[in-house]
């Protein structure tokens, strides 16, 4: 029963692949901000050491009020694996306002009327990942950056599309307070 309350808790992950070149600074900056509005914005480690001290004081038993949204993870210089390309499209399906950011970030997968997402069979895709990511940069089938939340089910590839994404945080705060 704890493990699950434990699991129920945890903060999300957001996944941010962008290139070691062209840093996608903006946005990983504002993730930051927003993943733990409470702590000042120029002290994330002193946030970080906070969290710990109170998780090893209340040993879980009570929930921590500076608990960050959501867990960030930042993969410089790497493409989605596969399966992890065929989640996101599950998303573009379920969420068709996310075909344009999908498109825009991997533009030769969206079929001309935007209708359908095509991600090359398995074989194909393991052929173009051992290209390598710089490859696939070059060859124009991966634009960096792109921000996934995996929890909610929705990407991100530039300031306009990562307010809305980070909205449903905001919504999801209110409504627990309710």
């Amino acid at each position: 029963m704890s493990m699950l309350k434990t699991l129920q808790n945890s903060a999300g992950v957001i996944t941010i692949f962008h290139s070691s070149t062209h840093p996608a600074t903006r946005l990983l900056r504002t993730l930051e901000l927003e993943a733990n509005p409470t702590s000042p914005p120029d002290q994330p480690a002193i946030a970080a050491k906070t969290r710990s001290l109170w998780n090893w004081i209340s040993k879980g038993k009570n929930e921590d009020p500076g608990q960050p949204k959501y867990t960030i993870e930042e993969l410089k210089d790497q493409l989605p694996t596969y399966d992890q390309l065929k989640i996101i499209r599950s998303f573009v399906t379920e969420k068709p306002s996310l075909i344009k950011t999908f498109q825009h970030s991997f533009p030769q997968f969206v079929s001309e009327d935007f209708k359908k997402v095509k991600i090359p069979e398995e074989l194909g895709a393991i052929e173009l990942r051992n290209e390598g990511y710089q490859q696939w940069v070059k060859d124009g089938l991966f634009v960096p950056p792109l921000v996934v939340d995996w929890d909610k089910k929705s990407i991100a590839n530039g300031e306009k599309s990562l307010q809305l994404l980070l909205r449903e945080y905001d919504t999801h705060v209110q409504d627990e307070t309710k």
